[in-house]
């Protein structure tokens, strides 16, 4: 094997190479967030864009991504990982004094100002959302003659965002309800408005409906969706204070809203509710409705879910450091 070829290896006991890049097998972060669902990363590479670099060569990251979604982003910032100490941020980078991290030159992009706020598309206009670069600039790591060290530097682009829905859910008469109820049906619903959003939610009517006197009560099922290929969070400033997995990831506050004339039956839903999100994908939630007056003719009621939250993407490209000379 030729010495200008050794691999990067677990067993290797040279402490340049243990502490800088050993690549284990596995799947790198990378959100496949779909068009719609928030912010989207169009693009991370190097400037020039480089798969190679050399030892104490000056490295610029280019980070760019834009609001695909239908509500605007607000309090975003963005971070570079995956990099150990080895990497030196540039002369003329902004670092935290504190640990030396090298932050975004744009002010906006760092986590201190949580200043990015990015506008959604306008497609009646034909106006494209909003989009915002962020740069970090680097030194590579020295490395020893024969030998090389990879990374997987990986960008994370934090946010707050939105996603509401209004269901209309249509109340019959009640020799209708009876009909609906002998039939083991549900009430209809449709959908009036929604966001296009990270988070999805939905709203489904289930039976049995039941009638007593003048007041129906039937089920109605939640069901909340992570779509955007990233992370939820509390807001976006807790999205970075814990650690990943921490105890702030995959919850968030969902708002309830039901018109005048329904509530919830006592032990059911609230108007305010604290979701986890299982496997940080999804979460149901039951409740059961009571309308308190049967209309004589076909009325139509609607429901809104609102939920705030922070959410959190990636992506990862890979660099091999080789030596200079």
């Amino acid at each position: 094997m030729s010495s200008q070829k050794i691999i990067c290896s677990g067993f290797m006991v040279f402490s340049l190479i243990l502490a800088s890049g050993c690549v284990m097998p596995g799947v790198p972060f990378d959100s496949q967030t779909p068009v719609g669902s928030g912010i989207v990363i169009e693009s991370f590479r190097t400037d020039p864009e480089l798969s190679e670099v050399y030892s104490n060569e000056e490295v610029t990251f280019v980070l760019k991504f834009r609001n695909t979604g239908s509500v605007k982003a607000e309090n975003g910032y963005a971070e570079l990982l995956g990099l150990d100490q080895l990497w030196k941020g540039r002369d003329d980078a902004r670092k935290n004094p504190r640990n030396q991290e090298v932050f975004p030159y744009e002010r906006e992009c760092q986590y201190d100002q949580r200043g990015i706020v990015l506008l959604p598309p306008d497609p009646s206009a034909g106006i494209e959302g909003s989009d915002k670069i962020c740069t970090w600039g680097y030194v590579a790591p020295d490395v020893p003659p024969g030998l090389y060290a990879d990374y997987r530097p990986r960008a994370r682009v934090f946010y707050d965002y939105k996603s509401f829905l209004i269901k209309t859910v249509t109340i019959v008469p009640k020799d209708e309800l009876r009909v609906i109820q002998n039939q083991g049906k549900s009430l209809p619903v449709e959908t009036t408005s929604e966001s296009d959003s990270p988070v999805s939610l939905d709203i489904e009517t289930r039976s049995p409906i039941r009638t007593y006197g003048q007041t129906l009560t039937f089920p109605m099922v939640i069901k909340i969706d992570n779509i955007g290929g990233g992370t939820v969070c509390e807001n976006s400033d807790s999205c970075r204070k814990y650690t990943e997995g921490g105890s702030m990831w995959n919850q968030f506050r969902l708002y309830i809203e039901l018109p005048e004339g329904m509530n919830f039956e006592e032990g059911s839903c609230e108007e305010t509710e604290e979701i986890l999100l299982i496997m940080g994908k999804s979460q149901t939630i039951s409740c059961k409705i009571q309308v308190h007056e049967i209309p004589e003719r076909l009325t139509q009621k609607n429901i809104r879910l609102t939920a705030e939250y922070g959410y959190f993407i990636d992506k990862t490209i890979q660099i091999r450091v080789l030596p200079s000379g």
